[in-house]
Formats: C-alpha cells, structure tokens, sequence
C-alpha cells in the first residue's frame, strides 16, 4: 500500500515522539554509546516530515493537469510550413504526446485575414484549453472570441499598443505570449544599411500605411535614427501590389540610393516581385524581417529568428496547461537576432561590405 503525504506524516510524527521520549530515559545507557546513530535518525525523521509536509502543501506541477484528460490546443494563424514542427517537438520534450494527453485544432488562414474571426469562434466552440497564434491579427481574432480561454501569442510586434497586455511585466487577463520586437529595431537596421552602404545618404522607406500600424510606428524611430545619422528618409506609400512598379520610378525620380522596408503582410506575398525590382534598379534593399528576403536576393535583412518563439511558446503553453494564470506570466521579448547578408548581391550592386558587418550569422554566397 502506498501512502500519500498526508497519510504518511501522523506515523513519522509518532516515530518522532518515540525517539524523543527514549531519548529522555536512555540517555546514560544505550542512547549515550549510540548518540551519533540517534542524531543521525533523528535529522532524517525531521527531513522525511519536511518533505511530506511540503508535498501536502505544494503538490508537483502536473498535478494541476487532470489524470486522463486530453487536452485541446488551438493554432489560429499560419504554421509557415515548419514551426508548428518547433512547437510539437518543445512540447514532446516537456513530456507532452500527441494523441495521448493532448491534440492540435489547426485553423490556418492561408492568407485570407477575414476568415480569422471565424476560425477563432470555432476554436471556442470546441472548447480548447489553449489557444496558440501566430502575428497580430490572429492573436486579436482570438482576443475578440474568448475572454477566458488562454491564448499564447506569437510573432507580435506591439503587445502592450495593441491591447492585448497590460504591460510585458504583469499582462494581466487571459493573453501572453512573445513579442518580435521588429518595431524598436527599426533604428538598428536604418544604422546596419548606414554601415554596409556609407555612400546612400538618401533612403526611402517603403510602407503601408493603411493596413500596417507597425510600419507607422517604425517610421516615427526611423526618422529619429536617420535625423541622427545625418540620412535624408523618404517615406513612399504602397497600398496594394500594383504599386511597386510605380514605387520604385518615384524613387529613381527622387534620387533614393537605398530602401528600407518592415516586412508585413503585403511585402511578404509579394516578396519576388520587390527583389526583383530592387535588384533590376540596382537599388540596395534592407528588410527588417527574415532572411528568406536575402536568400531571395535582398541585400540584408536583420530581425530575431522566428523559430525560437515557437519553441518557448511551448514552455509558455506547458506551464498554462499545468495550472499557471496567463496574466501572470510575463511576456517575453527576442533573446537572440539573424542578421543575414547576401553577398553575391552585394557584388553585383558593387558595393563592398566592411568587414566590421561579417559577424553576420547568415552570409548567403
């Protein structure tokens, strides 16, 4: 028979009495020429009684999970083809079986944002136990459809603007999650463009202004970062893909001799399409996103790598599915950066990179 922490301590408490007591009436006999044996037995007693009082009043993690129970994750948003692989593997880790204490409800968009709210009703109505997202408007779906269920967000640039967290320390309410911070490097790849192209001292910045909050936001330390580097920044609007034709003349007719862009969702579908142009008008393109962007073609690209976050969203959901509150878990922000250079680029634009940017952890020949 096996006994729990409760069941154990009023026996260990008698054995403690016990030496006690023989220890007051033997101590000039046989307690004296074994006092050592006695001191030893008595501190694991008290060790033993310790340890069962602390698991009567602070029980193992798992013992918030359910015995039996399998558990509902919901994915709202892109998989990208591979990080829910990231995702499933952290978790497998963790202890975590697929199809044995816990299954994946994927509702993935494929680009069609308006099918979001949807979607994010229907991870509800299944009654998930956790809801994972992937960029800013999956995660608001999610907030819009549950304000009870956890919901751990990924590849989100301004939680704490966007209202889905009090603050990154203490978020309160049922969202966490991991913020990409694209947005406060923006000055950081204004100066990385700086230092690999010295001779561009006017700089477009190529935006969406009507559908991209973050891109505004990026401006805003753009020019901050650009004033202080003595760049001139010029700001062209793009509001769909038939745009960038004509973007780029306005920026030969201005003299640009570099552009900037924060990768979102319109650049990213038309990802080809802005290489090709930047490369066919010889103009140096710096992407504040993946170095996807470089292996296409892009100059350099600077932003935290995208995988990582899949991988700690698993710690994140962990701790949520063995009873820990959401809003006191704090969010987190990128602990590491991929700053990715395309050198055969570099060539055929003949622009020399220093070697004070080759401790670029991407060079693509």
């Amino acid at each position: 028979m096996q006994l729990g922490g409760s069941q154990l301590y009023p026996h260990l408490k008698k054995l403690w009495v016990n030496v006690r007591i023989y220890e007051k009436y033997s101590y000039q006999s046989i307690y004296r020429r074994n006092m050592k044996f006695f001191l030893l037995l008595k501190k694991t007693i008290l060790l033993i009684v310790i340890m069962a009082l602390g698991f009567c009043s602070n029980p193992l993690s798992t013992s918030a999970q359910t015995p039996g129970k399998v558990y509902r994750i919901g994915w709202l948003g892109p998989t990208y083809g591979i990080y829910h692989k990231v995702f499933l593997k952290k978790l497998s880790r963790l202890g975590w079986a697929e199809g044995q204490n816990f299954i994946m409800e994927y509702r993935s968009v494929d680009g069609k944002v308006d099918r979001l709210a949807d979607h994010a009703v229907e991870l509800v109505g299944l009654g998930v136990d956790v809801i994972l997202t992937t960029l800013t408007p999956s995660t608001r779906a999610a907030m819009n459809a549950t304000s009870t269920i956890p919901i751990v967000f990924t590849i989100v640039d301004d939680p704490v603007g966007d209202g889905f967290v009090a603050s990154l320390a203490q978020p309160g309410g049922n969202l966490t999650g991991l913020s990409n911070n694209t947005i406060e490097i923006s000055g950081k790849v204004l100066q990385l463009l700086n230092e690999a192209v010295p001779r561009a001292s006017r700089i477009a910045y190529m935006w969406t202004p009507a559908t991209n909050r973050k891109a505004s936001l990026a401006l805003e330390i753009m020019k901050t970062a650009a004033e202080t580097l003595g760049l001139e920044l010029q700001a062209i609007k793009v509001s769909n893909a038939e745009d960038f034709g004509p973007v780029f003349s306005a920026m030969l007719d201005k003299d640009a001799q570099a552009v900037v862009i924060l990768a979102g969702p319109l650049m990213i579908e038309n990802t080809a399409r802005i290489v090709e142009l930047a490369l066919i008008n010889r103009i140096p393109l710096m992407v504040n996103g993946s170095s996807t962007w470089v292996q296409s073609g892009a100059l350099m690209s600077y932003t935290p790598p995208y995988s990582p976050q899949f991988s700690r969203a698993a710690k994140i959901v962990d701790k949520i599915l063995k009873g820990r509150d959401p809003g006191d878990i704090p969010v987190e922000l990128p602990k590491i950066y991929d700053f990715a250079i395309n050198l055969k680029t570099a060539r055929q634009l003949g622009i020399s990179i220093p070697q004070s940017l080759l401790w670029a952890n991407k060079l693509v020949e």
